[in-house]
């Protein structure tokens, strides 16, 4: 996917204002999954998006990630997944923003009790037409 340029120059670029608006998706995002929202959840990504989970599987594209989240929410006791970001990095290579989050991932039981997997992980956002979106997001599970 080829992204023109879709932000004010790099003079009005503010990395603040960039941060907080992706920590803002994050929450939504957080709180898309704990709603079981297939919609919500994948709202963020684009087109062809691209997820490498923990135990190294692949999901490519914007359906079958659709299919993975409303699976994973059919199972009677599905996992919470919680991501909190520990860093957003954000610039305008090429002419237009791109950010990388990094931050911890967990899985706790549907009671939101018992730990059950958790890891780190590294999301690239992309801005175009104005709007944050997500290209990847690759987690790896660490416990």
């Amino acid at each position: 996917m080829v992204l023109a340029p879709s932000s004010p120059p790099a003079s009005r670029f503010s990395a603040t204002k960039e941060q907080a608006a992706i920590r803002a998706l994050r929450q939504a995002h957080n709180r898309a999954l704990a709603a079981h929202d297939v919609a919500g959840v994948i709202n963020l990504a684009i087109a062809d998006f691209v997820m490498i989970l923990g135990g190294g599987q692949l999901i490519r594209g914007k359906p079958a990630y659709r299919d993975f989240v409303a699976t994973a929410f059919a199972d009677p006791h599905p996992m919470l997944f919680v991501r909190t970001p520990d860093r957003i990095d954000v610039g305008m290579p090429e002419g237009y923003p791109v950010a990388a989050e990094t931050g911890r991932w967990v899985g706790t039981a549907s009671d939101g009790g018992t730990l059950r997997i958790s890891g780190r992980y590294l999301v690239h956002w992309t801005k175009a037409q104005g709007e944050w979106r997500i290209a990847s997001e690759t987690y790896v599970t660490t416990d």
